[in-house]
């Protein structure tokens, strides 16, 4: 099955960022974990899927197809936790420390994005940020910013 070859396909330890393709397929990476990030409450929101829509359009140039799939996909996969952790561990060993924190900041975007923070989506991102070396007083920082962002966007017009 496709899931399966780019499962296997991610978490190929030869892989590192600076070969070709890898790009593309940390891009895919991303994408997929946000996609996971959107079912940490075991409930994927319209406001989560279009958020997750326009991040991987603006940095990877990815149509409804790609994002469609991927949804689909990690619907139908059991062991969510087991997926997410091998996601983070391949980000992990791949991206720069730049790129880690814009990470961090598009999985905020995601768990923030119907409103509210689930105790799992919360712990996602604790995970998330022990795994890629990010210190509290970061998190929180990016955590108060993004949800202001969002706050601000989503406010009803007085």
């Amino acid at each position: 099955m496709l899931w399966n070859d780019f499962t296997a396909l991610i978490n190929n330890p030869e892989l590192c960022y600076a070969d070709f393709a890898m790009g593309a397929n940390l891009e895919m990476t991303v994408a997929a974990l946000l996609v996971y990030a959107a079912f940490a409450d075991y409930k994927m929101d319209e406001r989560e899927i279009g958020v997750i829509r326009d991040l991987t359009r603006r940095r990877f140039g990815f149509d409804d197809f790609v994002l469609e799939n991927l949804i689909i996909n990690a619907q139908l996969t059991e062991g969510h936790e087991l997926q997410m952790e091998r996601f983070i561990k391949t980000l992990k060993n791949n991206l720069r420390a730049p790129e880690t924190l814009q990470f961090y900041e598009d999985l905020w975007r995601i768990l923030v994005a119907d409103g509210k923070i689930h105790p799992y989506e919360q712990g996602l991102a604790d995970f998330a940020a022990r795994h890629f070396g990010i210190d509290e007083a970061t998190q929180e920082r990016i955590k108060q910013s993004i949800i202001q962002e969002v706050w601000f966007k989503n406010k009803p017009a007085s």
